[in-house]
């Protein structure tokens, strides 16, 4: 008898204290949650607070009653493609819905050229004389240059591209 007892022992041992080790965990665990949550408890009535409060939102544009225009020098680039060779002479004039949008364009005008010279590098020299590229070219342009100029954060709002010089060699 003393043997199957010998043989219970180191089994039911294991097993509580496995269970101890179970229950150990389980109150770090909780104890861990309680302090975090503790943390948290004091930030939530001042973020609370905040949302309450109005936030300075990026005003929408006003739309100038005068149109606004700024013409661009014109561009020259060199479509090249499969062997096959195009030079594009293109000028555009951006007309803009706010001032502030023209002036961004202004201040930030070697970037916003890059932006310009990368996309339409990027044409295909054999379609550059399909009706639908000078449509392409217009809004690829809007496209690039919509978004922020970094660091400002407000994006431009040109509602109009105009061709000034289109020619294709």
């Amino acid at each position: 008898m003393s043997k199957e007892t010998n043989n219970a022992s180191p089994k039911s041992g294991s097993f509580f204290k496995t269970l101890i080790i179970i229950i150990l965990c389980l109150g770090i665990g909780g104890a861990g949650m309680w302090y975090y949550m503790g943390k948290m408890l004091p930030a939530q009535p001042a973020q609370a607070q905040q949302a309450t409060q109005p936030v300075a939102v990026p005003s929408v544009p006003t739309v100038s009653a005068n149109p606004i225009f700024m013409e661009l020098d014109p561009f020259t680039v060199t479509l090249n493609r499969n062997g096959f060779s195009r030079v594009l002479y293109v000028g555009f004039t951006l007309r803009f819905e706010d001032q502030a949008s023209m002036e961004r364009v202004s201040k930030y005008l070697p970037e916003a050229r890059s932006r310009i010279l990368i996309e339409l590098s990027s044409l295909n020299p054999e379609t550059i004389h399909d009706k639908e590229t000078p449509d392409l070219i217009k809004e690829a342009v809007k496209r690039v240059l919509l978004p922020a100029f970094y660091p400002e954060p407000y994006t431009q709002h040109i509602s109009n591209v105009l061709f000034t010089n289109f020619v294709v060699q």
